[in-house]
């Protein structure tokens, strides 16, 4: 079975059961869908949500997971912060008292 009709099957059965059981939002086999229609106030809670931390957020539309780009921005902002410290000598000076010999 490859990925494609695993998705497939994953997405037919949570729409199944998104219908049976009349709520177009939740987890099937732990995987979070949502068939309600798309809104742009969706789009941007999901994918640029400064107030949400996770950075896998569940599907604007469908089954899955997407990507809150917010937090993606603010890791990468978080970790060139740390290599711009070490580059102006935040390092090299605790390496350098780690080397010397202890009295």
């Amino acid at each position: 079975m490859n990925f494609r009709t695993l998705f497939v099957a994953l997405t037919v059965g949570a729409l199944v059961y998104a219908v049976r059981s009349g709520q177009p939002v939740g987890r099937f086999i732990g995987m979070p869908y949502d068939f309600r229609v798309p809104t742009a106030d969706r789009f941007r809670d999901r994918l640029w949500n400064e107030d949400d931390e996770r950075i896998f957020t569940p599907m604007v539309f469908g089954v899955g997971w997407s990507i809150n780009f917010f937090r993606v921005v603010e890791k990468f902002r978080a970790d060139n912060a740390v290599e711009d410290d070490i580059g102006e000598g935040g390092l090299s000076q605790a390496s350098s008292t780690e080397s010397q010999p202890l009295p």
